[in-house]
């Protein structure tokens, strides 16, 4: 299983590229679920000529989010934590904080300053411009069907996703946290160009059984909206999942 999962790292890149759109919450107890994203395994280089079909994996989740009028520390910053999260093997059951997986937002681990959110205002603070790559996880694995543990919005509305579909991470105090609820391993790969930020999730087609997900939000006011996800079955609807209420105060 592993040995096909590495193929599919590099499969991923030769098929896909750097960039998928955002493709079209179930929610656990934090406590349930042991967090430990440093058990996951970061493959070593494999063969070129492997395919994706061969590996009997398929594209479940995408998503990619735009850097436009990003400053370089921010896009630096995105690069960075984006690139901690690819190439990660997640087992069944498993699950993964976003906040630990980065790793401290430290000028020793790579970070800059750039904007953050603080106060109503946008301030320079170590590490801004992360929660576009939790944001940008998030709605791959919710596009996946993936089990979102923990999740919260931003404070104020962000440029690059509709309200109600971020995720916001703050040491300490806020984290995105995703489960594999599916019974075999799945495998999260990354790309940052400099210009978007892309997630891609991939899951063995037999476990997914024809069943696909799209994950959505519809605004319930200038700063609020709802999210859900559709169920489809062989392409066909077959159920919508109110995920949850985001709210925003205005940009000062």
């Amino acid at each position: 299983m592993r040995k096909r999962l590495l193929a599919l790292v590099v499969a991923a890149v030769m098929v896909f590229g750097n960039a998928m759109p955002c493709m079209a919450e179930a929610v656990a107890d934090p406590a349930a679920a042991a967090i430990n994203p440093a058990a996951a395994v970061n493959p070593a280089p494999v063969d070129p000529a492997a395919t994706a079909a061969a590996s009997g994996y398929v594209l479940a989740g995408a998503c990619t989010t735009s850097l436009k009028g990003s400053s370089s520390n921010r896009i630096t910053n995105v690069t960075v934590a984006a690139s901690r999260l690819n190439g990660l093997v997640i087992q069944p059951g498993q699950a993964v904080s976003i906040s630990t997986a980065i790793l401290p937002r430290t000028a020793e681990n790579g970070y800059k300053m750039a904007g953050v959110y603080s106060g109503g205002k946008t301030i320079q603070g170590i590490g801004g411009g992360i929660c576009q790559v939790s944001s940008t996880v998030y709605n791959a694995v919710m596009n996946a069907g993936l089990t979102v543990v923990q999740r919260f919005s931003h404070s104020m509305p962000v440029h690059y996703l509709p309200l109600g579909q971020d995720a916001a991470i703050s040491a300490g105090t806020k984290d995105m946290i995703f489960m594999n609820s599916y019974d075999t391993p799945i495998l999260m790969t990354t790309a940052c160009d400099g210009s978007t930020v892309s997630v891609n999730i991939f899951v063995q087609a037999a476990t997914l059984a024809g069943r696909s997900y799209k994950f959505y939000a519809k605004s319930t006011g200038s700063l609020s909206a709802d999210s859900y996800r559709d169920v489809y079955l062989n392409g066909q609807l077959v159920g919508t999942e109110y995920v949850g209420h985001s709210k925003y105060s205005a940009h000062q």
